[in-house]
């Protein structure tokens, strides 16, 4: 389901709220004239599936699209790029557990298996953790982590 937060009647993400509520099984994408990663992010934490900005070219439009459809979350770049206080702010519930999994020393197929989600799923959500970390693999990550200390900050 598509979800322009500037819906008459509901106000912001009060609409993805109200919705969530209403179909609780439903997948959310939201889309919005709204770019701020504040938002972005509340979004997600909100159960969004995704959020894609109005602005995003046609061919990430449909690459957002096909990763809901595929069971993933889609977070803009700008979301988890501006996330600077913690990179654990900008990932979602789902990249949450795929973190706790790399930190277990858990490649992609023991993510997929142990999570109950397709091994491209776990590979997307394994790179938007590296991607919110600013790292490449997983040896990275760890190093990351242990400079920044267990909660990312």
């Amino acid at each position: 389901m598509l979800l322009d937060l500037a819906m008459p009647g509901c106000t912001g993400l009060e609409a993805l709220i109200r919705f969530r509520e209403l179909i609780p099984g439903a997948r959310l994408v939201v889309v919005s004239s709204s770019e701020d990663p504040a938002i972005i992010r509340r979004a997600i934490r909100l159960g969004a599936a995704g959020y894609i900005p109005k602005t995003s070219s046609p061919r990430t439009l449909v690459g957002a699209l096909e990763l809901v459809e595929a069971g993933g979350t889609y977070v803009p770049p700008e979301a988890i790029a501006d996330a600077r206080d913690s990179p654990m702010d900008a990932l979602t519930e789902r990249q949450r557990e795929v973190y706790a999994c790399l930190m277990k020393g858990h490649a992609p197929a023991q993510i997929a298996r142990e999570l109950g989600i397709s091994l491209a799923t776990a590979k997307h959500h394994v790179r938007a953790v590296y991607s919110a970390f600013g790292v490449s693999s997983r040896a990275e990550l760890i190093l990351a982590v242990a400079r920044r200390g267990p909660s990312g900050n």
